[in-house]
């Protein structure tokens, strides 16, 4: 089911979610490697997006290259980051509520008297005294702030929903969210992305 009939956008590049598309847990989604090398061998640049927050881009790049995909470091683009660029820029100093295997990500930034709290899947960091010094902090701020990351449309960009992974029928008729296109799998919507190119449109 295609959305994207009256669209006129020039598509130069490919960002496709990690979990749910390539990936379902430790397992391959079927017809999903075979796509994601025909996309790769297409010449479109592809990056690879994902909010998970228990694994580095390293980790991430061993285990899909462990599937069979071809990928490396600079080809993900995990939540961790963009959230020290963000904390960077804002000269905030994080207590952080997140998982022990992403603790080095954030060894660069100021972490004494905090400013903020940076919450991910924390697992058993989620401690009562973590959770009370996370409190405190925000408790202390005088203006709470908290930031979110929008999705690709709200990017300008346009967003294919694929039915596979965590996918839920309610997730076509979200109030908020209308993807421009809705597909059964990640090959069939490089299909669609490769016959768009073609076309110099999404049509």
């Amino acid at each position: 089911m295609s959305l994207l009939k009256s669209s006129k956008s020039i598509i130069n590049g490919v960002l496709l979610d990690i979990s749910g598309v390539l990936k379902d847990g430790s397992s391959v989604i079927p017809g999903s490697l075979e796509a994601f090398h025909k996309l790769q061998n297409s010449g479109l640049p592809v990056k690879l997006v994902t909010n998970e927050t228990q694994e580095t881009k390293r980790s991430l790049a061993i285990h899909l290259s462990s599937l069979g995909y071809d990928v490396n470091e600079r080809d993900i683009l995990p939540p961790c980051p963009a959230v020290v660029k963000l904390l960077k820029e804002q000269g905030l100093r994080p207590h952080l509520l997140v998982h022990p295997n992403v603790l080095g990500e954030f060894q660069e930034l100021d972490q004494s008297s905090p400013n903020c709290v940076v919450i991910g899947d924390a697992s058993d960091n989620f401690t009562y005294k973590n959770l009370d010094t996370a409190f405190k902090t925000l408790i202390n701020m005088p203006k709470p702030r908290l930031f979110t990351l929008g999705g690709a449309q709200s990017c300008g960009l346009k967003g294919v929903l694929v039915r596979t992974g965590k996918f839920r029928p309610n997730d076509e008729f979200h109030p908020h969210v209308q993807p421009d296109a809705i597909v059964d799998d990640l090959a069939e919507a490089v299909q669609l992305i490769l016959d768009a190119r073609n076309n110099d449109s999404f049509s």
